[in-house]
């Protein structure tokens, strides 16, 4: 479930791009304690749940529900930063981008 929003943060400008791949599989070995490939794995799942759900922000609950259940506060917090990070690599973070992100924070920390 991270991995699609971290997938989707990173699409919402435009294609993925490689620094972002690889920006993405190294916050999900580092974060997630995947080693690398299960980190690419979770991209490669992730790059094809999102082509199937179409906007991340339309799901954000069903696809929330796991990582609340499953993470620390802090684990999501760590989440939301990371997601951040990833919507900044190819530059400043868009209108769409900064709502997924404070949706994602609602959804996550209320």
């Amino acid at each position: 479930a991270a991995a699609v929003l971290l997938y989707q943060i990173a699409a919402y400008d435009g294609a993925v791009t490689d620094r972002q791949r690889q920006a993405i599989v190294a916050d999900m070995k580092s974060a997630f304690g995947a080693d690398a490939a299960t980190a690419e794995g979770l991209f490669a799942f992730a790059r094809a749940a999102s082509g199937q759900i179409n906007d991340a922000a339309n799901s954000l609950r069903k696809i929330a529900a796991p990582i609340v259940a499953s993470t620390t506060p802090e684990e999501r917090r760590q989440l939301i930063d990371i997601m951040l990070k990833v919507a900044e690599i190819e530059g400043p973070a868009s209108d769409a981008q900064h709502r997924l992100i404070a949706e994602t924070r609602r959804v996550l920390l209320e």
